[in-house]
């Protein structure tokens, strides 16, 4: 059987007592995350850090991908994504504000250039858009020097080459932050001293891949050249068990990940296990830092227990496997109580309210059946 998101365990006479009175969570007023680690005393990167305060406190799951609430918010992005691009008729992946931010469609190509119109330090931030597969759309961030033809910013972002964050001079003129990735980048203008920065909102792809990625800052240095001036930090832990307490909370979620297993051939690009265990990375970092920002797993808990009845009766080890999942529950669901209660700081009563209600999501969304 092929697992495509997270289930969750049987539903006994308690489990559905305590998910009966919804517990909503609210953002934790307790932690220091997000943080910001930099050598300098800048207010753009504080203006960065208020930024990602505010997405991280939101609801949305993966946070990085919606600019909007940052700009209702008037925090100085003058560039960020939009959700849901594919679906927009003009298939454009970002707000921008015309006033910084010049965009065109070389040649009349789908793929688009949005260029920093004000000149600083002798560079201006260029972002590249463009299409790769059906799963969407490549993206680059560059910055080139001020004075660089049309033509050769053109010839920047349409040059084939590797995939990722060189991070280094590739030509003259230009110093690559990343191109040819799947996330898409930030930029945001300081209104005061009028200073723009960009943000990498995946800096620590592809080594370490934290449950929520670093935001790398970025400011221009000298003519196309770029200078890293600050991380955002979300959590301490790269790997999702590390995040979780020893015992059973973290035997439980190593035992969903062995069941989604490794792919025994190639699964082409729809690659539904690597797609899986991005989307279980992020619903065990909410479950963990922010679990007011659980999403909603696309089966009920009367599906997902069918499901794992049928997928049990597979083989032996399905079956040892479905066992030790309904043993484990119950006492992961008394580790995560406490640990709301220490973390989150809240009374006996709530916590386990809200470990109830964040256990099923983060649990019954590993799977669809």
């Amino acid at each position: 059987m092929k697992f495509q998101r997270f289930g969750v365990l049987p539903i006994c006479a308690s489990l559905l007592f305590l998910v009966a009175s919804r517990a909503e969570a609210s953002p934790q007023s307790h932690s220091s995350w997000p943080k910001l680690d930099s050598k300098y005393s800048l207010a753009e990167c504080n203006q960065v850090l208020n930024a990602a305060r505010l997405l991280f406190n939101s609801t949305a799951p993966e946070f990085s991908e919606d600019c909007q609430p940052v700009r209702k918010a008037k925090l100085g992005v003058i560039l960020g994504p939009l959700p849901n691009y594919r679906d927009c008729e003009s298939n454009c992946a970002f707000w921008f504000d015309s006033t910084y931010i010049e965009a065109d469609n070389p040649a009349g190509e789908r793929h688009r250039i949005f260029k920093q119109k004000d000149a600083e330090s002798g560079s201006r931030f260029v972002v590249g858009q463009k299409p790769m597969n059906w799963q969407g759309d490549w993206f680059d961030l560059y910055c080139v020097d001020a004075n660089m033809p049309v033509n050769k910013v053109e010839a920047l972002v349409n040059e084939s080459g590797d995939s990722g964050q060189v991070e280094n001079k590739k030509m003259a003129g230009a110093y690559i932050v990343y191109r040819n990735l799947w996330h898409r980048p930030w930029l945001y203008r300081n209104p005061t001293n009028k200073h723009v920065v960009a943000v990498n909102p995946r800096s620590d792809w592809p080594l370490k891949e934290k449950v929520i990625p670093d935001w790398a800052i970025y400011r221009a240095s000298s003519s196309g050249q770029a200078e890293l001036i600050g991380i955002i930090r979300f959590s301490a832990e790269a790997k999702p068990l590390a995040l979780l307490p020893n015992g059973p909370l973290r035997e439980m979620f190593a035992l969903l990940d062995n069941i989604i297993g490794i792919p025994s051939q190639s699964e082409g690009t729809l690659q539904p296990t690597a797609r899986l265990r991005g989307e279980t990375r992020v619903a065990v970092g909410n479950l963990m830092l922010r679990p007011w920002a659980l999403g909603q797993p696309k089966n009920s808990k009367e599906e997902v227990e069918k499901g794992l009845q049928r997928w049990s009766k597979g083989s032996v080890v399905y079956r040892k496997q479905y066992e030790q999942l309904k043993l484990l529950y119950p006492r992961a669901l008394d580790a995560l109580t406490v640990y709301y209660q220490k973390t989150f700081k809240e009374p006996p009563a709530k916590a386990r309210a809200l470990a109830v209600r964040s256990l099923d999501l983060a649990y019954r969304s590993h799977f669809t059946f």
